[in-house]
C-alpha cells in the first residue's frame, strides 16, 4: 500500500508538472489579432483574408519557431462596423497581442486605428486602403497600394481609353473614409487628363434599393463612362440596372469591388469593366502557383485576391517578429520598415516609414467571367 501511495504521489506531481508545461507553451505563443468582417456584406472577402492568413501561420509554425515561440491567430468578427472594430481593438490590447491584421473596409479600420496606436500595437491592413488612414498616428502599414494611387491610375486609364470622356461618379458613403477621397482623386486626375465629370451620385449601401436608385438616376445623364466606388454586390447591381435601362456605358470600378461576388452577380453586364490592382489571381509566378496549390489543398477552393493579401500580411508579420526578437509595440513597427523589402507572392513589398507599400499595379478587365491582366497600370 505504501508503494502504491508513492506511485500515486509521483503521478500527481507528474500530471501537475505536465499541466504547467503545457500552459507555459500556450503562454509562449506569439499572438496576432485578426479583426475582419466575417459576417454581412463583405464576409466573403473577410473569410478569404482569414484563410490566407491561416495558411501562412500554419506554414510558419511548421518551419520552426519565432524567438522560441509559435504563432497563434486570434480571430474576431467586426461585422464591418466601427463600434465592433474598436471593441476588437481594445480586446486585442488587453490580451497583449504583438500585432493586428484588419479590417476589410477603411471605415472600421480607421475606428480601430486610434485604439491600437494608443496601445502601441502595429496594424497591417491587407485590404482597406484609404490614404486617409495614413494621416493619423504612424502605426499602420497598408499592404496594398493606397487609394489615392489606385484612383489616379484608374483615371489615367479611363482617359486613355476615352479621350475627352464624360464620367458619372457613383459611390457608397457608408464607407465614406474610402469612397469620398477615392472619387475626389479620380476626378482630379481625370480632369487633368482632359476628361470631365458630369454627374456625382452618392448612395448608402444596406439594401438592394439604394444602388438601383442611383443607377436609375443616371438615365438622364450625358456620360460616356460610369465610375463606381462600392462593394462587389452593389457595383454588380448598378451594372445590371444600367443594362436593363439600355444604358451602355464603360465601367471603371474601385478595386473594393474586385471579388468573385462581382463576377457572379454581374454576369454579362460587367464585361469589359476595368480595375487597377496589385494582385493577379492567375499570376504564373512560382510563388503564386505554389500558394494556389496549398490553398486549394487546405480550403478546397481557389483563392481570391484577398486571400493572397491575408497570406502576405502574416508573412510580413512573421519576418518582422523574427527581426524584433518577438517583441511587439514600436520595436515591431520599426522592424517592419527595417525588414523591407519582403518577398511577396508576386514581387517585393517595400514599406516606407509612413506605412505605404510600394508595389506594381496592373490594369484588369473583366473578360468572360474572369479578371484578366491587360497591362501595367499607367
Amino acid at each position: 500500500m505504501e508503494v502504491m501511495a508513492k506511485i500515486e504521489k509521483v503521478l500527481v506531481l507528474f500530471a501537475a508538472s505536465l499541466s504547467l508545461l503545457l500552459s507555459g507553451c500556450a503562454a509562449r505563443k506569439l499572438e496576432i489579432g485578426l479583426s475582419l468582417q466575417l459576417s454581412g456584406r463583405m464576409a466573403e472577402t473577410g473569410v478569404a483574408i482569414r484563410n490566407g492568413a491561416t495558411l501562412a501561420a500554419e506554414e510558419c509554425n511548421a518551419q520552426g519557431r519565432i524567438a522560441g515561440r509559435q504563432l497563434a491567430l486570434i480571430v474576431r468578427d467586426d461585422r464591418g462596423e466601427p463600434r465592433a472594430a474598436r471593441t476588437n481593438a481594445a480586446y486585442f490590447g488587453d490580451r497583449g497581442v504583438a500585432l493586428v491584421i484588419g479590417s476589410v473596409t477603411s471605415t472600421p479600420t480607421l475606428a480601430a486605428l486610434d485604439v491600437l496606436c494608443a496601445r502601441g500595437i502595429p496594424l497591417i491592413s491587407p485590404y482597406a486602403s484609404s490614404s486617409a488612414l495614413l494621416s493619423g498616428p504612424g502605426c499602420i502599414f497598408l499592404l496594398g497600394s493606397p487609394s489615392d494611387a489606385e484612383a489616379r491610375s484608374l483615371a489615367r486609364c479611363a482617359a486613355a481609353d476615352i479621350p475627352g470622356g464624360r464620367a458619372a461618379l457613383v459611390y457608397d458613403v457608408a464607407n465614406r473614409v474610402f469612397a469620398e477621397r477615392w472619387m475626389l482623386r479620380f476626378a482630379e486626375e481625370f480632369a487633368k487628363a482632359g476628361g470631365s465629370i458630369t454627374t456625382r451620385l452618392a448612395f448608402t449601401s444596406g439594401g438592394v434599393a439604394s444602388p438601383l436608385i442611383a443607377a436609375e438616376a443616371l438615365s438622364g445623364c450625358d456620360t460616356d463612362l460610369v465610375v463606381i466606388a462600392a462593394d462587389a454586390l452593389d457595383a454588380a447591381l448598378i451594372a445590371q440596372r444600367l443594362a436593363l435601362l439600355g444604358l451602355k456605358r464603360r465601367l471603371y470600378c474601385a478595386n473594393w469591388a474586385m471579388s468573385p461576388e462581382f463576377l457572379m452577380n454581374g454576369g454579362s453586364t460587367i464585361e469589359g469593366a476595368t480595375f487597377v490592382n496589385d494582385v493577379d489571381e492567375e499570376a504564373a509566378t512560382p510563388e503564386s502557383e505554389r500558394f494556389r496549390r496549398a490553398y486549394r489543398a487546405r480550403f478546397e477552393q481557389n483563392p481570391p485576391f484577398a486571400a493572397y493579401l491575408g497570406y502576405e500580411a502574416v508573412l510580413v508579420a512573421a519576418s518582422a517578429l523574427t527581426r524584433s526578437g518577438g517583441r511587439g509595440g514600436p520595436t515591431l513597427a520599426q522592424a517592419i520598415v527595417a525588414g523591407s523589402p519582403y518577398h511577396g507572392l508576386q514581387g517585393d513589398i517595400a514599406f516606407s516609414s509612413g506605412g505605404v507599400a510600394r508595389r506594381e499595379q496592373w490594369v484588369f478587365r473583366v473578360r468572360a467571367g474572369r479578371f484578366v491582366v491587360e497591362a501595367h497600370a499607367p
